[in-house]
């Protein structure tokens, strides 16, 4: 059942790949070669994007699919991209570390003449024809924040954990729950913002540290994570551990009281 839903989320992807190597000239015995830069591989979500492509990478035995990981550091990505057009790949698909960072690979890609494919995190002001694979990072946030606030009852406190500030897709989530927030629910309070950075381990210390309930106050915060799971059975790292501390925070209090 994943695996049939991720073939669904990444059709799109493997279109415009296709669409993107329909300008290569056909070699006789040479495989296409695709290089695919991703921001990292230590991370849920990511691998699953990454074993989406491989997969489909298998079932094309005229595509030779080459994948490294950045391990996050935006000029080690800028270096692999460069490696790809010393290499002679026939085509580029990025998903960036920092998407306020994608400037020299675009530049770099474009006037190699290459086609170039960017997924899951969107930089702003692409130039015509090179193209992006992914959602809508705002309406992502709004579709966050109008469930919760149903939830909610439409009143009390949220507290949103955040993802990497340099990604637009965190900064994009964020403005998607605030505009709710301010639009639809008038008695619902954003009373604190943090970055988790997408990590199970800074996620669970955040919302350990903020979200305890005591006998003295009645206020529960609602942590709003601005990387929501596209996927139902696909929790995220920083996400799963928010939920994680909250629920041990919450069960520990109830056998006290």
């Amino acid at each position: 059942m994943k695996e049939m839903k991720l073939a669904k989320l990444f059709l799109p992807t493997i279109a415009l790949m296709t669409m993107a190597l329909g300008g290569i000239p056909a070699q006789a015995a040479e495989k296409v070669k695709i290089g695919v830069a991703m921001a990292l591989f230590d991370d849920v979500w990511l691998t699953l994007v990454r074993d989406s492509m491989t997969k489909w990478a298998k079932n094309h035995p005229d595509v030779e699919l080459t994948i490294v990981d950045a391990a996050n550091d935006t000029a080690k990505q800028t270096g692999q991209v460069e490696n790809f057009l010393a290499q002679g790949m026939n085509a580029v698909v990025i998903l960036p570390v920092d998407t306020a960072a994608t400037g020299p690979m675009t530049k770099s890609v474009v006037k190699a003449g290459k086609p170039l494919v960017y997924v899951n995190r969107k930089p702003s002001n692409l130039p015509k024809g090179v193209v992006y694979c992914g959602s809508n990072s705002i309406e992502a946030g709004i579709m966050n924040m109008e469930e919760l606030g149903k939830a909610m009852g439409g009143k009390g406190n949220v507290a949103i954990l955040m993802g990497e500030l340099s990604n637009e897709a965190a900064i994009g989530r964020t403005d998607g729950i605030k505009k709710v927030v301010k639009e639809k629910f008038p008695d619902i309070k954003v009373v604190r913002e943090q970055t988790g950075n997408w990590k199970r381990d800074q996620g669970k210390t955040i919302t350990a540290r903020r979200s305890t309930p005591s006998p003295q106050t009645t206020t529960r915060w609602r942590w709003v994570h601005c990387k929501p799971s596209r996927l139902p059975e696909n929790s995220e790292r920083s996400q799963l551990a928010a939920r994680m501390a909250a629920m041990t925070l919450w069960s520990q209090w109830k056998r006290v009281n």
